[in-house]
């Protein structure tokens, strides 16, 4: 996403260099929790001038609130500050960027925005052995929607990231309880064929369209729909996605008795460590052979892939193989094949 200017009056631009960034937002971050001496080498305002433009809603006190909103402006979530007059309004279609692009070399201190970020993760968000001890709304509105988690998730240990998963699934993937989904109109207008009973590929295109990119498959499932009783819908399309490394799984054998699928979170960086992913579906936030989802045998030789979407439908994925691996029906242990 574009550098945007402040929407009014130079709100939101803390180091004074005509844009709202993810510097400001970390300025602004070390001025509530250090003081301003934390921060006076690094802006040319006065502290008067730096608070007057961090105060962004406007009620007179610079706090996390403004915080939050100076965020959510920088990852096109809103589009101007409550201390603002009103934009006119647009059509959008995506929300949830990092502003900053991934090869930026953005320093503070002489120390890589993204360390920082896991600073402040870490103070924020996780205890001394790496449990997730932030709440379910601090980490949803201020690092899953606007993706600084996903920009860190490579700089967490194995066992934070296996810890925040865990959490992370466990809150925003159990609770999904489609039963029908159906197609209809696009750009999220409402559903208009006949509803049919949901299966796991259903399950698995919702869940990965909030865990990774969902914005990136918009045109291709803006017009499918799913609800729990045919009377309250919703589009596949959640209006905001994780960007965390998410793909599909497949559990099948070759005989054909067996096929079920779902999503997997990679926590370590080898693709082919059947151990590198955390695999879920349903209300299951970490499945493993020999569960019910993941059969050691079935009739048949079991085998598990891990696969990135190329393209998806309301009720079908295609895909480009990441990795795949035999199950061994004796001792339940997979066994790498490509």
């Amino acid at each position: 996403m574009p550098q945007r200017e402040p929407p009014c009056d130079f709100y939101g631009d803390l180091n004074d260099d005509g844009y709202v960034t993810e510097i400001d937002d970390l300025l602004l971050y070390k001025y509530l929790r250090e003081g301003w001496e934390r921060v006076v080498g690094y802006t040319p305002l006065t502290e008067s001038e730096f608070k007057r433009r961090a105060d962004v809603n406007g009620d007179g006190v610079v706090d996390r609130d403004d915080e939050k909103l100076i965020q959510m402006y920088i990852d096109g979530v809103i589009d101007t500050f409550p201390i603002c007059p009103p934009p006119t309004p647009s059509m959008r279609k995506t929300v949830s960027f990092s502003s900053v692009p991934s090869d930026a070399s953005i320093y503070i201190d002489e120390t890589p925005i993204e360390q920082l970020l896991v600073a402040q993760f870490r103070e924020e968000c996780l205890s001394d052995t790496g449990e997730v001890i932030c709440t379910k709304p601090t980490l949803h509105d201020d690092w899953l929607i606007t993706k600084k988690l996903s920009r860190i998730w490579w700089l967490l240990t194995d066992n934070e990231r296996d810890n925040v998963a865990g959490f992370v699934i466990t809150n925003w993937s159990s609770s999904i309880l489609l039963t029908y989904t159906r197609k209809g109109l696009p750009d999220c207008k409402g559903g208009t064929e006949d509803w049919q009973d949901a299966c796991c590929i259903e399950h698995s295109i919702i869940r990965f369209l909030r865990f990774a990119n969902g914005e990136d498959y918009y045109d291709d499932i803006s017009h499918c729909y799913w609800s729990p009783d045919k009377k309250t819908e919703y589009c596949y399309y959640w209006g905001e996605s994780f960007g965390l490394p998410v793909v599909i799984f497949c559990a099948y054998t070759t005989s054909a008795l067996y096929g079920h699928g779902g999503c997997a979170l990679q926590i370590r960086k080898d693709q082919k460590d059947f151990n590198s992913w955390r695999f879920f579906q349903y209300t299951n936030d970490n499945i493993k052979p020999g569960d019910w989802q993941m059969p050691c045998y079935s009739g048949g030789e079991m085998y598990v892939r891990v696969e990135r979407p190329t393209l998806l439908d309301c009720f079908r994925i295609e895909y480009a193989l990441i990795a795949k691996w035999k199950i061994d029906k004796d001792t339940c242990e997979p066994v790498l094949v490509e």
